[in-house]
């Protein structure tokens, strides 16, 4: 998954579209200018320093390769600067957001170290273009950059490690800037070549920051793993526990959380519940936060009727049966003579067990008559593990080269039944 350095360059040195449309949606409403003069690779100037970049100029930066990246290159006549990104926290604080409540107590540690980030031009540049054209998120980033400050301050962090923290919350999405905007947020309508683009953006926003050549290898490589998981199953490099960053760990932890939390009617019970239903998956360091927001959230209303219950039950139920039935298809499908088939059996089987093994050490396959499992926590069971096994087929399918037909048609059965 990892270029090299040149390869690196010369990608970032092409214009990207996307980028491209970005900045000039965002001029729209303020002056995009030069901060130096922009040429091209065969050393034609384009565009002179403090000229305001035209939507004319589009087809010409798309059809060059650059000296060096435009996002490098231009500025906003008014943009982003540190006190509108304090402002933007403290509207955070004022929203009534479901975040705000357990960020209470380390608010004031983050509020100061705000003014003292270290926002490089360009992060300004691109974070401008993120708030005028997709506001959402721009509030994502500064709600990351809260939770995860609020972090390390609750573990007794310094205010380097703060400023470290809230910088990885702030800019861990900005490689989604180099994508097509109808691919973010799409989730499980992707399909397996559309998921490979988005699940690229933590290298891009990796490439993009150390490009810069101003923020520290432990803040770059944090970006690069905010969707790794320590069990190995996570992208874009599938990291176990001894590759990933303690910084890395904890923003893993960060974006996870803020995705329970951003879904419809879902709260920190479930959040707190997604980050413990795996055994290892998270580092239990980092997520004392959640776990204690979550044990200190008032009740969500009365408690299910009977009906509800029984529901519950048999819907979990019924995912372990799925479950039962993939493994029996995994089990066979690794024999298989296709590598390809052998490779996603064996990745669904680790998978399907690291699964069963969660729910087994949180007795949720013992039935309705177990002891200590309360119906909402069988009903996140439930809910929980009906995602996972919809993920199931891209997650063990993106990283193997094209599939053949013959591939794809011995594999179907593994993947029926898994989405119901």
């Amino acid at each position: 998954m990892r270029g090299n350095n040149m390869e690196d360059k010369e990608h970032l040195n092409q214009v990207n579209v996307h980028v491209l449309n970005a900045i000039l949606e965002a001029a729209r409403g303020r002056a995009v200018l030069a901060s130096r003069d922009i040429y091209d690779d065969n050393g034609m100037k384009l565009l002179a320093q403090g000229k305001p970049m035209a939507p004319a100029l589009q087809e010409r930066l798309l059809e060059r390769r650059l000296k060096l990246p435009l996002e490098t290159s231009l500025r906003f006549e008014s943009g982003l600067d540190k006190v509108q990104l304090r402002r933007a926290f403290v509207e955070l604080l004022d929203s009534g957001h479901v975040l705000v409540r357990p960020l209470r107590a380390w608010a004031k540690q983050v509020d100061l170290q705000i003014t003292s980030l270290p926002l490089d031009p360009v992060v300004q540049f691109l974070l401008t273009t993120v708030r005028a054209n997709t506001p959402h998120v721009f509030d994502h980033a500064v709600q990351a950059m809260a939770l995860a400050g609020a972090m390390v301050a609750r573990a007794g962090g310094n205010p380097g490690d703060l400023r470290s923290a809230m910088m990885a919350g702030l800019l861990h999405d900005i490689g989604e800037l180099y994508l097509d905007p109808a691919l973010i947020g799409a989730g499980d309508v992707l399909d397996l070549h559309q998921y490979r683009q988005v699940i690229a953006h933590p290298r891009l926003g990796e490439h993009l920051l150390t490009g810069l050549g101003h923020y520290p290898l432990v803040l770059t490589q944090a970006v690069a793993e905010h969707h790794e998981r320590l069990d190995g199953t996570g992208y874009p490099d599938r990291r176990h526990a001894d590759k990933v960053s303690s910084l890395g760990r904890m923003l893993c932890v960060v974006e996870s959380t803020l995705g329970m939390l951003a879904l419809p009617g879902q709260g920190w019970a479930r959040a707190g519940f997604a980050l413990r239903a795996i055994p290892d998956e998270f580092d239990g360091h980092w997520m004392g936060l959640v776990v204690r927001a979550a044990a200190d959230m008032p009740g969500h209303g009365p408690g299910m009727d009977r009906d509800a219950q029984a529901n519950a039950w048999a819907g979990l139920e019924q995912s372990s049966a799925r479950m039962r039935l993939a493994m029996e298809h995994a089990t066979r499908m690794a024999g298989s003579a296709r590598p390809l088939v052998c490779e996603a059996a064996q990745s669904a089987l680790h998978h399907l067990e690291r699964l069963r093994a969660g729910w087994n050490e949180m007795g949720l396959w013992a039935g309705a008559g177990a002891d200590g499992q309360s119906v909402e926590e069988v009903a996140m069971a439930d809910q929980e593990l009906r995602y996972r096994l919809r993920s199931l087929e891209r997650n063990c399918l993106w990283q193997l080269a094209s599939l053949e037909d013959a591939d794809t048609a011995e594999l179907a059965p593994l993947w029926a039944g898994l989405a119901g």
